[in-house]
């Protein structure tokens, strides 16, 4: 059991971005964060294990990191936010590792998807004709541009958003990509840097 580092990344920029495994029993968990009611609430409303332990793994990281409770909540389109601190924050949890990008006020978006075989099964369910023709049958591709939309969606962070018809990824030279958000309401570009750890894609992405 413990706390490691996968990855930590402190651009000349003010955002910082860390992807964690966090491996404790709940009991040890629950001894070391603090939580406001809210927070409590939805924790006691968590009826599966994984879940629990997955909820408090992020506020004890944080704490971690920031070296301070943080009191974690949720808006209306699910988008996390600190009670207590003025940082605009994005998570992404992938088995027992934790995404995470931080910035002082600039939207955010995070995101970490591991390399499995069902990724070109439901291909189609996230990516438009044109990116099925450029994913071919390459798994790593697939879910790299999967980590992308991910990680799009949460930075806009509003609901009604289709992975597949209004988010487009767009391949740059030297293996840069660009988000496109594009809907009724909405017309954005979005720089996306993106690194694999592992068998891991990570993406993410900041406002700027």
């Amino acid at each position: 059991m413990g706390f490691e580092f996968s990855r930590e990344i402190k651009p000349s920029t003010s955002y910082y971005v860390a992807v964690v495994s966090v491996n404790f029993s709940i009991d040890y968990l629950l001894e070391h964060i603090d939580m406001c009611d809210d927070e409590r609430i939805r924790f006691e409303n968590i009826t599966h294990e994984n879940r629990k332990r997955e909820f408090l793994g992020t506020r004890f990281a944080i704490k971690q990191l920031l070296g301070k409770e943080p009191y974690l909540l949720r808006d209306s389109n699910g988008k996390p936010h600190f009670q207590n601190l003025a940082i605009e924050l994005s998570l992404s949890h992938c088995g027992q590792n934790l995404a995470l990008i931080m910035h002082p006020y600039h939207d955010v978006g995070i995101d970490l998807q591991e390399v499995n075989n069902k990724v070109l099964l439901v291909a189609k369910k996230f990516l438009n004709e044109g990116e099925l023709a450029r994913v071919g049958s390459d798994r790593e591709k697939a879910t790299l541009y999967w980590s992308a939309k991910e990680a799009l969606y949460k930075y806009y962070s509003r609901r009604q958003l289709s992975l597949k018809n209004d988010l487009q990824i767009v391949e740059k030279e030297e293996g840069r990509f660009i988000g496109v958000i594009s809907n009724e309401s909405h017309y954005e570009e979005v720089p996306l840097n993106w690194e694999w750890i592992g068998n891991f894609a990570l993406v993410y992405t900041v406002k700027s």
